[in-house]
């Protein structure tokens, strides 16, 4: 008996040990990364067939055959595995290098070290979420009707790859736009077929641009009718389509491919499960292909979609809370990271070519190629801090491609792609839509702004919203009618400005006397007035230029509280179509008050050169009442003026004024420059 069980220990001891040699030798032989191989604990217990994806901060990113993902520290893998996984990082090709143990920066290190910390690392999102399937598109295929009910959602799987920002590798160059030639400067549309009654309700809901800039989805909704409608441009021919219907769930377009067959939407209403869903258009009908599950106002879970374009039938580039490039037919991403569009931008910022795009991280500019998701460079403010910047709202490239332009608050930064250093800085007073017309001129929220002379030279009146910009610096302008191409400036601007030198146009500088008129603030405290004197006289002196009483003075600072006449109102049901109301307001509480409004200007000769002001009345839609607060309570404390606003505010440092005279307006229509 003693025999047996020696015998058989010993034939066990053979077999642990030649299965150990056998798979330390076959390890050898499996370490392709892109295919299934066997994974071994250290203590020898446990194994798995999984493809090895990344190395990602000590952690080994495995996927097995049916999909599942792990994430499995590397100290607790065998050493024949630790060797396949250094054979991994050592390749060329492996987008993933030096990424197992990323080197920890101390605090008094400098920050443009050898590699910066990475931006693009999933911290951001919550633990919890990191891990959940969201694997698949999914498919369906069913012709568009008013009745029609969107097939059920899936979600798609994101995160396989996370990219490496290394600072010292700045190298950007991009080739200008090629100019597309229009056949016609504007291209009238079908009207909708809606009732009589509603065609003035009309309204450009959203548009999409295909990378290409030969196709422009437009979609035209009308909210008494609920129906809504897609438009396809092809400037090629410049012809449209004719109205296309929607189902009505207040759908938003993001994007149209090259060939202007497909049409990928997305839907935000907060009272809906929020999706998106790639459409085939097909002899003026909708055939739905696949749809996923987005984020929404009740439902944080799922992939943000602000904004995408469509790079081929394939692939999808979206950006919303991150970027990431999506594979229609393989059901993944080819990368994905935390990087997301600048401030409210509602389309993305791509580059003249085409071939690259913008998005910001940890408060700093990253130019990243479309294709394969790499980093080609990193435009940051001489005076930021990472960590401290920050977001930038609007974002843009020039024609030329060598230039790029970037608004924070009241401050436009100029960049030079060659070399990724400053070229220009200076304020600016208006938002809404940033576009480079060409190497002198910016078109911020309808203001086109002179580079040169750092000044408004133009003001148009036209929504950022119905303004398609072009790789060429030259704009669309969407209607529920048609589209029409405009080119700006349409006026020789530099004869009328050319005498001034932009020092000159500077609202407030150096050496500049500046008196502070008080006289308008009648209902302020005389406390609160000597805090405001004091506060703005230390400011201007701060900023080089001298306070004077009298009259005795370059400029003037004018403090003013405007009353508007006494409203009375009646406290809605909150449920009603505009309410008044809140937790603790009843239906027909009547509350009065007097809207007042705040400003400050800089006046010169008696024309105002800079303004800011403040509306202090309650909100026309819902009272954020205070626990235990009546209507009327509420009402006379959002209405009272609080001092601090006069306190907090400053003229924008560096910024210019043109003399009004020479400011020029004009509207934009379908018919052109007006």
């Amino acid at each position: 008996m003693l025999r047996i069980r020696n015998f058989l220990f010993g034939v066990a001891t053979f077999v642990f040990f030649a299965s150990a040699i056998f798979g330390i030798a076959t390890a050898g032989m499996q370490d392709n990364a892109d295919e299934m191989r066997k994974w071994t604990a250290a203590n020898q217990k446990f194994s798995i067939s999984a493809k090895l994806l990344a190395v990602d901060d000590g952690k080994v990113k495995l996927e097995t055959k049916d999909g599942k993902i792990l994430n499995v520290e590397l100290a607790k893998l065998c050493d024949a595995d630790k060797a396949c996984v250094k054979k991994f990082l050592e390749s060329e090709d492996n987008p993933f290098a030096e990424q197992a143990s990323p080197k920890r920066h101390s605090s008094n290190q400098p920050r443009d070290s050898e590699v910066e910390a990475d931006p693009f690392t999933n911290r951001s999102q919550p633990r919890g979420r990191r891990k959940r399937d969201r694997s698949g598109f999914g498919n369906s295929t069913r012709n568009a009707a008013s009745d029609y009910k969107l097939p059920k959602a899936v979600r798609l799987k994101f995160g396989r790859r996370n990219i490496r920002l290394k600072s010292e590798d700045y190298a950007v160059e991009i080739s200008p736009a090629a100019k597309l030639k229009f056949d016609r400067d504007t291209i009238e549309s079908s009207p909708p077929p809606v009732q009589d009654r509603f065609k003035f309700h009309n309204r450009v809901g959203s548009w999409a641009l295909s990378l290409n800039e030969t196709f422009l989805a437009t979609s035209v909704s009308n909210p008494f009718d609920k129906k809504a409608w897609v438009t396809i441009y092809n400037f090629s021919k410049g012809t449209s389509s004719d109205p296309i219907e929607l189902p009505w769930e207040r759908t938003e377009l993001l994007a149209v491919s090259g060939d202007g067959k497909k049409i990928l939407t997305t839907n935000h209403d907060p009272n809906l499960p929020s999706r998106s869903d790639l459409w085939s258009v097909d002899e003026n009908k909708l055939e739905h292909i696949r749809g996923w599950k987005t984020k929404g106002f009740h439902d944080h879970d799922g992939i943000e979609f602000k904004c995408a374009t469509m790079v081929d039938d394939e692939r999808i580039l979206s950006a919303g809370t991150q970027t990431a490039l999506w594979n229609v037919n393989s059901n993944s991403d080819e990368y994905a990271s935390t990087a997301k569009m600048a401030g409210r931008t509602p389309q993305l910022t791509l580059s003249p070519d085409r071939k690259s795009f913008a998005a910001v991280a940890n408060g700093r500019i990253h130019i990243l190629n479309i294709l394969s998701g790499t980093v080609e460079g990193t435009l940051a403010r001489p005076d930021d801090e990472p960590e401290s910047a920050s977001d930038w709202q609007e974002v843009a490239f020039s024609p030329d491609g060598i230039y790029f332009a970037a608004r924070r608050g009241n401050d436009l930064t100029i960049w030079n792609l060659n070399n990724g250093n400053v070229t220009d800085q200076f304020a600016v007073l208006t938002s809404g839509g940033l576009t480079w017309i060409d190497s002198r001129y910016i078109l911020l929220g309808g203001a086109l702004h002179d580079i040169d002379l750092r000044a408004v030279v133009w003001k148009y009146s036209a929504s950022s919203r119905n303004l398609v910009p072009l790789s060429d610096g030259r704009i669309l302008f969407v209607d529920k009618a048609g589209v029409s191409l405009i080119e700006l400036p349409h006026a020789d601007l530099a004869d009328r400005i050319e005498q001034f030198e932009d020092d000159e146009l500077l609202v407030l500088q150096e050496g500049d006397t500046v008196g502070l008129d008080l006289t308008g603030l009648k209902n302020v405290n005389a406390d609160a007035k000597k805090q405001i004197r004091q506060t703005w006289t230390d400011k201007l002196e701060d900023a080089g230029a001298k306070v004077r009483s009298g009259n005795d003075f370059d400029r003037v600072v004018r403090f003013k509280v405007s009353v508007d006449k006494e409203t009375n109102t009646e406290v809605r049901d909150f449920m009603s179509p505009f309410p008044m109301g809140g937790p603790f307001a009843k239906s027909g509480d009547k509350v009065k008050y007097q809207e007042k409004t705040a400003s400050i200007e800089l006046v010169v000769d008696g024309k105002t050169l800079w303004r800011t002001s403040r509306r202090f009345a309650p909100s026309p839609i819902v009272m954020h009442m205070r626990d235990g607060e009546t209507p009327q309570q509420h009402v006379s404390r959002v209405t009272k003026v609080d001092t601090s606003f006069f306190t907090s505010r400053f003229i924008p440092e560096g910024l210019c004024s043109l003399p009004p005279e020479l400011v020029g307006e004009s509207r934009i229509t379908l018919r052109g420059v007006e």
